[in-house]
């Protein structure tokens, strides 16, 4: 073999040992082989080892660390320090053709109850056929002594989960998909995902990460052509998913056509798709149904979007239109009354008593203001008035969009409060709305509602089933936008279809903290005359990285004097910058939480996790809400169930049970010594 290139390759050898010092989804395997032909000179002039072999490394993420088996590495090879190394992009298993082998293969942990003694009776009996028995008719081994219907059901599953997933690794692994994104394909489509890509293989998109590009190369690869109608609409279809990424929930003819030829012809000599064909499958997409036309064609929505759009204006309406008698309206404005002149109403305002009572007599309100505003106040009240009303047993549901902000909300209500994802077990943007769990008819009060999508808006009103509930919505127009489609909160203000209530004189405390809010209404007024003291200091910088060391100077001086759980340092920006969430998170945990000796850490994804660290939940799941956040106060390694070495996390998030996480619910935690603003959102601190 000569000197590497840049052509992908592929070797083929049984696994050794890792170099990693830690238990990191970056590894560094070493590798042996047979065949000399597979490696470049300068390793096979090194000799064989004392098996007679030539050893070589392998560099990549999650690669394989089993010896039963061996595997096709796909990627490149490249010039080191420490000599030529195989940079993985992609593998697969190579299934054994020998009796032995098949033995061993069947003898791992991932063939539950199998073990080597009746492993051999199953070659001894089927030999080299083996394999097939197991896929095409596994009856057959209830004739073997010891194995049950659960057993072979288990052995039948993992074989043609093995195989089905070798096959979509060899398929998209030829095209330089990463195994990151060959286990989210599969973890989608399952058994038929080659089956389904190969058809089409622009539904890669669907896949984080994966773009339109990435499928057009594969597209290509298949041979398909260039101006096809399949190619054009798939490009049609990203274009808009492309803009529901920038919160979008729609775009005009003229945005739409121009994505669209970028993705088509960018990078060809020649363009490939012209106007006309354009059309012709802007036409189609419409027939299909994967698009839809408002206004003429002024608006263009996917259809999803649509859906979203169309399903919550058509609930909203359906509850303001069950109008709330004179009579029982009378109740609630008296029991707010009652309230008013009780020591903790007694320091409600004229307009936030207009505010309560806009609230309760309306199937549905909005509420909205800035900081300090008495937003929390007003919903005291009204859930008081309103149990006063209906009984003390009546039902109150609080929710929000995030954990941080459902923890507030719990505890300045003493009442129990939860994210909207959990309460009605939204788990997927793509759900069914009815198949999410229903709200009980009674008072709904959401907070930092600015927060919530289309999406979610969607969900939750599919929830609401009755007409006899009162939804109420509180939330500041000027934070932050939802990271979703959808400006929802501001375009139902301007619709002036929902009662609202807008609140702007401020009740908080001047001084101290209170600059902070003091300053907020100073920005969304445009007045640039800040007023700075203990509360809100501006630290100038000439550049990010010092910046950042000034950054890090005040931090480490707030947490000495009031720990790392009440400190919160926010940043405008994720990634990419030297002045970044994911960076200062790094240095950060150095800083809080050094590494000791002896004591275990493991990396998920490129970050190290250590005991002691503080963490955020990033997704909504079963175990804990999208914004929770805990702290990790065990780190085990154990034998998965294909007898490889992982992680086991323990993480006792805020005002909830400890819980195990696995290497697969880690994907859905970061560090959180360092928050971006979004994350933040919701959470009432004052920040240094």
């Amino acid at each position: 073999m000569n000197h590497p290139d840049n052509e992908t390759k592929t070797v083929s050898g049984t696994f050794l040992y890792t170099k990693n010092k830690n238990n990191s989804d970056y590894c560094i395997n070493v590798l042996e082989t047979a065949d000399a032909d597979l490696l470049p000179a300068s390793l096979t002039v090194k000799g064989k080892n004392r098996h007679g072999k030539y050893e070589f490394i392998v560099r990549g993420y999650n690669l394989p660390a089993v010896n039963t088996l061996k595997v096709n590495y796909h990627g490149k090879w490249e010039s080191t320090r420490y000599g030529e190394q195989f940079n993985v992009t992609s593998f697969d298993y190579v299934m054994p053709t020998t009796e032995k082998g098949i033995i061993s293969y069947l003898c791992s942990n991932r063939f539950v109850g199998i073990g080597r003694a009746r492993a051999k009776k199953i070659v001894d009996t089927y030999h080299e056929k083996t394999f097939d028995v197991i896929r095409e008719t596994p009856e057959k081994l209830l004739t073997i002594r010891g194995l049950t219907v659960s057993i072979i059901q288990n052995a039948h599953d993992r074989l043609v989960e093995s195989e089905s997933f070798n096959r979509l690794a060899v398929f998209l692994g030829t095209y330089g998909v990463t195994s990151e994104k060959i286990s989210m394909a599969y973890a989608k489509w399952g058994a038929d995902a080659e089956k389904i890509l190969s058809k089409n293989p622009f539904i890669l998109t669907q896949l984080p990460g994966c773009g339109f590009a990435l499928a057009d190369q594969i597209a290509r690869g298949m041979n398909v052509m260039l101006d096809s109608d399949e190619r054009i609409m798939a490009a049609i279809y990203y274009a808009l998913q492309e803009e529901s990424m920038k919160g979008n929930l729609y775009t005009d003819p003229a945005t739409l056509f121009n994505e669209s030829m970028r993705l088509l012809n960018e990078g060809l000599e020649t363009p490939a798709v012209d106007k006309a064909k354009f059309r012709k499958a802007f036409d189609r997409c419409k027939a299909k149904g994967i698009i839809c036309c408002h206004g003429g064609e002024r608006f263009i929505y996917s259809a999803k979007n649509e859906r979203a759009e169309y399903s919550t204006a058509r609930n909203l309406l359906r509850l303001l239109g069950n109008n709330i008698p004179d009579g029982k309206q009378r109740d609630y404005i008296k029991a707010i009354y009652e309230y008013r002149k009780t020591p903790q109403g007694s320091i409600l305002s004229d307009k936030q008593v207009a505010a309560v009572i806009n609230a309760i007599c309306n199937r549905v309100a909005i509420i909205t203001g800035g900081p300090g505003t008495g937003k929390t106040t007003i919903v005291k009240c009204l859930i008081s008035a309103y149990r006063q009303v209906e009984g003390n047993d009546a039902e109150v549901t609080l929710i929000a969009p995030t954990g941080k902000a459902a923890n507030r909300m719990s505890e300045s209500t003493g009442l129990p409060a939860s994210t909207i994802h959990s309460r009605i077990h939204m788990f997927s943007d793509d759900m069914d709305p009815e198949q999410c769990e229903t709200l009980p008819e009674g008072l709904i009060v959401v907070d930092e509602f600015s927060m919530v999508d289309m999406y979610v808006m969607e969900k939750m009103m599919a929830s609401i089933r009755t007409t006899g509930s009162h939804l109420v919505m509180c939330g500041d127009t000027d934070q932050l936008p939802s990271v979703g489609p959808g400006a929802v909160l501001n375009q139902m203000i301007r619709s002036k279809v929902i009662p609202t209530s807008r609140l702007t004189e401020i009740f908080r405390q001047k001084g101290g903290p209170g600059l902070i809010v003091e300053n907020t209404h100073k920005v969304n007024t445009g007045d640039t005359n800040l007023t700075y003291g203990e509360g809100f200091t501006m630290v100038n910088a000439s550049g990010e990285e010092e910046a950042l060391e000034k950054i890090l100077h005040i931090y480490k001086k707030e947490v000495e004097q009031w720990g790392t759980e009440n400190v919160a340092l926010l940043c405008p920006m994720r990634r990419k910058r030297v002045v970044s969430v994911d960076n200062i998170n790094k240095i950060l945990q150095d800083v809080c939480n050094p590494r000791r000796d002896g004591e275990v850490s493991a990396s998920i994804n490129g970050t190290e996790f250590r005991l002691g660290d503080r963490v955020i939940q990033t997704k909504n799941t079963l175990d804990a809400s999208n914004g929770d956040i805990g702290v990790v106060t065990d780190i085990s390694i154990a034998k998965n169930e294909d007898g490889e070495n992982e992680a086991v996390f323990t993480i006792r998030f805020e005002n909830r049970e400890p819980v195990i996480y696995n290497r697969d619910k880690m994907l859905n935690v970061q560090l959180a010594y360092s928050l971006s603003i979004h994350k933040s959102q919701g959470s009432g601190a004052t920040c240094s």
